[in-house]
């Protein structure tokens, strides 16, 4: 029994230096508190020690408004044994500042006895940058929306993905009309090929954006003269993916040139 014993002790020592200097904060807690943390968990506590992360039952590193989860996560996955997937949580320094953290569960044998190893990332810079991209695109899409300007997005297919109020306006087509049509359904006849043309060009990086003067037919049938400024919409690879175009209503100037 002590061979066991000592045998045991052995590969958990070893087991503890191998977890001491993975690069991936680890938590192993039994009977609700923590028994086991490497450096990188110490670090992104802000611990000065283990013993400081020790002092603290597991809940006491878990924001409140997470608690509720992680007991539960907690219970299920001792009575199941099974790992629990990765979940998104809150936690606490042990300052108190909450941060976000993406947490993977698992039961092990420690000591003898069940307990649950944790691998924690902190996502609290990709929380952020979630969050400020949502708000740039709220900007963007406000501006789009609220342009006098008609605009169009459309993809290499000439299909319409999205449309601003001013473009539905000057067409007389509602979003969901205009989601089902291509460029040149709504496009006179004659300007048909040439715009065409350009806007193969643009997806083909033959032309970097281009202006035109074209004539749209607007839903009940009136011809519509406008400037058109189309620019591309590149994907990391700075492949133009989509177009962005601008409308200006011209119809006025043209009549009175006409005259």
């Amino acid at each position: 029994g002590r061979q066991a014993a000592r045998e045991m002790a052995e590969t958990e020592s070893r087991f503890e230096t191998l977890l001491e200097v993975l690069p991936d904060p680890i938590v192993i807690h039994q009977d609700g508190h923590p028994v086991f943390v490497n450096r990188a968990a110490i670090e992104l506590y802000g611990a000065q020690s283990a013993e400081e992360m020790y002092a603290l039952s597991i809940i006491g590193h878990v924001a409140p408004e997470s608690r509720p989860f992680v007991a539960a996560r907690v219970s299920q996955m001792l009575s199941r044994g099974d790992p629990e997937p990765m979940a998104e949580e809150r936690h606490l320094k042990l300052d108190g500042t909450p941060f976000d953290v993406e947490v993977v569960a698992a039961p092990v044998t420690y000591d003898g006895r069940p307990a649950v190893e944790l691998v924690i990332r902190d996502v609290t810079g990709r929380k952020a940058a979630d969050r400020a991209l949502r708000a740039s695109e709220a900007r963007v899409r406000a501006v789009f929306d609220q342009s006098s300007l008609g605009m169009v997005v459309v993809g290499r297919d000439g299909l319409t993905l999205a449309s601003n109020i001013a473009m539905e306006r000057l067409l007389g087509y509602d979003k969901d009309e205009l989601a089902r049509l291509r460029v040149s359904d709504f496009t006179h006849p004659a300007d048909r090929e040439p715009s065409q043309g350009l806007l193969c060009d643009l997806f083909e990086g033959k032309n970097d954006g281009f202006q035109v003067e074209k004539r749209y037919i607007a839903k009940d049938g009136r011809e519509i003269w406008a400037r058109l400024h189309a620019a591309p919409i590149r994907d990391g690879t700075g492949t133009p993916t989509l177009a962005v175009g601008t409308i200006e209503d011209i119809s006025e100037r043209r009549t009175l040139q006409d005259q």
